[in-house]
């Protein structure tokens, strides 16, 4: 039996349909987790750099949230921030100090399909320094 032109094309087409979805929603995932990983990377970064200065200035809370937030990434949200700075002792040569911060965002969400995984993700960073000068 010999099958016509159209035919075949018609075939190619209906695959196709039946695949594309798939492929959408598998971009869509290497897309969201690429996101998540340089999320995750600048966080540590940023936390690593606001760190290494607040074991320079220890007593300068303000300084030190300040340096967190302008080594972020530029896209990360402020608002949705959460810093917490902590030191055991009475921040003196020799002390640890720790820099943590917690990050929610629902990535892909102003997308079409982005409503169907309201899931919010978590991102985390915790850098723990000595103090090595203080003020």
């Amino acid at each position: 039996m010999i099958r016509s032109r159209r035919a075949v094309r018609g075939q190619a087409l209906v695959e196709l349909a039946f695949i594309m979805p798939l492929l959408v929603i598998l971009f869509c995932a290497i897309v969201h987790f690429g996101l998540l990983f340089w999320l995750q990377i600048g966080l540590e970064q940023g936390t690593r750099e606001a760190a290494i200065f607040a074991s320079y200035h220890p007593r300068d809370d303000n300084a030190i949230l300040e340096m967190v937030k302008r080594s972020l990434p530029s896209l990360i949200n402020q608002q949705d921030l959460k810093i917490i700075v902590t030191t055991t002792g009475s921040r003196s040569v020799g002390d640890p100090l720790t820099i943590q911060i917690d990050y929610s965002i629902q990535l892909l969400k102003d997308l079409p399909f982005g409503a169907l995984l309201p899931i919010p993700t978590d991102v985390h960073a915790l850098i723990t320094v000595p103090i090595v000068q203080a003020d």
